[in-house]
Parts: structure tokens; sequence; C-alpha cells
């Protein structure tokens, strides 16, 4: 049993293997963020635990999701995201599109 089927399988095999190996990295990333939100004075240190699905702001604590791209929750009735590499904060729009509300980047400060 050799040729095609048997590199089909070894193929999906890897896929497979690499879609978990993703999907865990997305998953495990959790840290601090200090944002600046609504032209806010002071910066707003923001707590996103990727295993418990949610987001720390303040005392408040929501639900969210958490990607390799992008950080969204519900705020209040309003759709926020952080983009990952950006680290824009923005609200989304009922026709899908945002605007930018905020600015986060990573910290070493404890929460």
């Amino acid at each position: 049993m050799s040729g095609p089927p048997l590199a089909i399988l070894i193929v999906s095999t890897i896929a497979l293997y690499l879609g978990r190996f993703s999907t865990f990295e997305a998953t495990a990333q959790s840290g601090v963020l200090e944002c600046r939100i609504n032209g806010a004075q002071g910066l707003e240190m923001v707590l996103v635990d990727a295993n418990r699905k949610s987001i720390r702001a303040g005392t408040r604590t929501m639900e969210a999701e958490v990607s390799t791209d992008d950080i969204m929750w519900k705020e209040d009735g309003m759709i926020r995201v952080i983009n990952r590499r950006t680290g824009a904060v923005l609200h989304r729009l009922p026709d899908d599109s945002f605007f930018q509300i905020g600015q986060c980047r990573s910290s070493t400060k404890k929460f």
C-alpha cells in the first residue's frame, strides 16, 4: 500500500498535528496590556486570560474570544476588538465596519 493514498494520509496527519499546535498556541497566550481608550488621561490595565476566554478591565470581567489576530468582547452592548498585531482598540459598528477608539501595548506590570 504505497503511492497516493499513503501520501495523502501522511499529509493529512501532518496538517492535523499542525492545526492542533496552532490552536494551542492561540489559546495559550494570556497577558497584561496597558490601554488608553476613548482619550482617557491614564492608562487602563487589561488582563487577557486566553484559557478562561475572558478579559478583565478594572473590576469588570467579560467573556472574550481570543485568537492569534484579535481579542474580541462585548462591553455595554458594544463589540470591542484589540488587534494583536497593531494594538489598536476598535469599536465595531452594526454594518461590521470599525473605528479606532484606543491603543494598547504589552505590559510587564502585574495586574
